[in-house]
C-alpha cells in the first residue's frame, strides 16, 4: 500500500515540475463566443469575445441557435522562445476540436460531423510551424462543439515542442497506451476461466469471470478509442459508442457481484437478484432509447445508483465472509474495498466536470482529471484471478496429496492381498499333496489285474480320489 501512494505522489510531482517547465508557459485570458459549426475563422476573427472564466460546461455559455463555441486569447510569444520549434499542449478536449493560430489551422480532434464524435480521454498535441508565429501579438482560436457536452479539462500551454512532446507522450502513456496493454492482457486471460468451466460445468463463477473480463474489456475501449480508430473520421457516433461501452459496463458489474456469490459460496438471494436484474436491464433500455447526449448523460448519472448498490451487497457479502474467518474473503476485501473508493473518486471528480464544482483533483495533469476506473477495475479483476489461482493451486495440492495416499493405500492392500494369495497357495499346494497321496493308497487298495480272461474292469474317479472300492473274492467251488 505505501509503494501505491508513493508511486502517486511522485506522479503529482511529475506532472507539477511539468507545469512549471520554463521552456513553456499557459494561455489565459481566455475570451469566448458563441458560433456555428459551419463558421469559418475568418468568420470567428470579426465576432466579439467576452471574458471566459471557466472551461467546464461550456455549453451552457451557448443560445440554442449555437452549436459550438469559439474560444480565444491573445498573446506576445517571450524571446527566449522566437527561435525555438514550437507546439500547442491543452488538456482533454470534449468532444471536437479545431484549433487555429493566427488564422492557420494546426490541429484537430474528434469530429463535428456528419457524425460527432467525442475524443475525450485524449490530450491534444498540435505542433506550430516557426512562421506562424509574430513578435507582435498572436492570435490562438478553438472552435469547439458537441451534443450537449463541451470542456476543456487542464491548462493550454505553448512552448518548446520537444519538452511538450515529452510531457504529451507521458500523459498519454499513462491515460491511453496502459489501459490498451491492461485490456489486451484482460482479454487474452478470458479464455482460461471458460476453457476451465468447459471441463466442469459446475464452476458457475469461471464462466461468470470470463464474461466479466470479455465486458470490461469492452468498456475500457472508452479510454483509447483514439488509438483504435481515426476520431476524426469515426465509424460510428458518439453516442452509439458511449451506449455500447457503459451497457457493458452494466452488465460487468451485475456478473462481477454473481460471481462473487457464487466463488463465496453464499446462498442464492432471489429477490435480491432479481432487484439487480430489473435495474440493470432498466437502465440498459434506457441507454438504449436515448435520443441525444444530454439525455444519456442524465441517465449515465442515475445509473450510479445501482453500481453503488450492487457494490454496497459485495461489501456486505465479504465482511459476512471475513466474520466467518474465511481467509479468501479477508483477501478480496483488499481488492472490492479499493475499486469501490476508486469508483467514488472517479465519479466525484466527472460529476465535478459535468456540474462546474470547480475542486481540483488530487491527482491530475494541469489540472486535468485523471480517471482511475479502468485501473481500479483491471488490479480488481487480475487480484480475483490471483485469488481464484491460488483456490484452484490449493485444490490441486489437495487432490495430489489425496492421490498419493490413495496410491499408498491401493500399494499396502495389494501387498496384503499378495501375502494372502501366498497363504492360500500354500495351503492349496498342501491339499493338492494330501489328495494325491490319498489317490496313490486308494490305487494300491484295488486289485491290480481282472482274476480271469473273461473279467475286465476299469476305474476312473470324478476327481483325484473318488468314493468307491471294488475287491475280486474266489470261493472254493472256483466261483468269482
Amino acid at each position: 500500500m505505501k509503494k501505491i501512494f508513493l508511486f502517486l505522489i511522485l506522479l503529482s510531482c511529475s506532472s507539477a515540475l511539468f507545469a512549471r517547465n520554463s521552456d513553456s508557459f499557459i494561455i489565459s485570458d481566455l475570451t469566448y463566443s458563441p458560433g456555428l459549426i459551419s463558421d469559418s475563422v475568418d468568420v470567428a476573427m470579426t465576432k466579439s469575445y467576452s471574458l471566459l472564466e471557466g472551461t467546464l460546461q461550456l455549453e451552457k455559455l451557448l443560445p440554442e441557435s449555437s452549436d459550438a463555441i469559439w474560444i480565444k486569447s491573445e498573446f506576445i510569444l517571450p524571446e527566449n522562445m522566437s527561435n525555438k520549434k514550437l507546439a500547442l499542449l491543452a488538456g482533454k478536449i470534449i468532444m471536437a476540436d479545431e484549433v487555429y493560430m493566427n488564422g492557420q489551422l494546426i490541429g484537430k480532434g474528434g469530429s463535428m460531423g456528419p457524425k460527432i464524435f467525442n475524443n475525450w480521454n485524449h490530450y491534444r498535441f498540435y505542433p506550430i510551424e516557426r512562421d506562424l508565429m509574430v513578435k507582435d501579438k498572436n492570435v490562438l482560436l478553438i472552435k469547439i462543439s458537441g451534443s450537449d457536452e463541451m470542456d476543456i479539462r487542464g491548462s493550454i500551454s505553448i512552448g518548446d515542442r520537444d519538452v511538450l512532446s515529452v510531457k504529451y507522450k507521458w500523459m498519454q502513456f499513462f491515460t491511453e497506451k496502459l489501459n490498451f496493454y491492461i485490456t489486451i492482457i484482460l482479454l487474452c486471460f478470458s479464455v482460461f476461466p471458460f476453457i476451465t468451466y468447459l471441463q466442469n460445468r459446475q464452476r458457475i463463477e469461471a464462466l461468470y469471470f470470463s464474461k466479466i473480463l470479455i465486458l470490461y474489456s469492452l468498456f475500457s475501449t472508452n479510454y483509447f478509442t483514439s488509438l483504435l480508430i481515426d476520431t476524426t473520421n469515426p465509424p460510428i457516433d458518439n453516442l452509439t459508442q458511449q451506449k455500447i461501452t457503459f451497457i457493458a459496463l452494466n452488465f460487468t458489474i451485475m456478473f462481477f457481484y454473481l460471481m462473487l456469490r457464487a466463488f463465496l459460496n453464499q446462498p442464492k438471494t432471489r429477490k435480491l437478484k432479481t432487484i439487480l436484474w430489473t435495474t440493470t436491464l432498466a437502465v440498459t433500455l434506457l441507454y438504449l432509447v436515448s435520443p441525444n447526449y444530454g439525455f444519456f448523460e442524465n441517465v449515465r448519472t442515475a445509473s450510479y445508483i445501482p453500481i453503488f448498490m450492487a457494490f454496497i451487497f459485495m461489501i456486505i457479502m465479504v465482511a459476512k465472509e471475513i466474520l466467518a474467518k474465511n481467509k479468501e474473503a479477508i483477501l478480496l476485501s483488499f481488492c472490492v474495498i479499493p475499486m469501490f473508493l476508486i469508483m467514488i473518486y472517479d465519479m466525484f471528480f466527472s460529476l465535478n466536470a459535468m456540474y462546474r464544482w470547480n475542486i481540483t483533483p488530487l491527482i491530475s495533469f494541469d489540472g486535468g482529471t485523471i480517471y482511475f476506473m479502468s485501473y481500479g477495475g483491471s488490479l480488481l479483476l487480475i487480484s480475483f484471478a490471483l485469488i481464484a489461482t491460488t483456490r484452484y493451486t490449493k485444490n490441486v495440492m489437495i487432490i495430489k496429496e489425496l492421490n498419493k495416499n490413495l496410491e499408498e493405500k491401493i500399494l499396502e492392500r495389494t501387498n496384503e492381498l499378495f501375502m494372502e494369495k501366498n497363504k492360500l497357495q500354500t495351503v492349496n499346494l498342501k491339499i493338492i499333496n494330501e489328495l494325491n497321496m490319498a489317490k496313490k493308497i486308494q490305487r494300491q487298495l484295488m486289485p491290480d489285474s481282472p482274476p480271469a480272461d473273461y473279467i475286465s474292469s476299469f476305474y476312473y474317479p470324478m476327481s483325484q480320489v473318488g468314493g468307491d472300492l471294488y475287491e475280486y473274492v474266489k470261493f472254493e467251488d472256483g466261483r468269482i
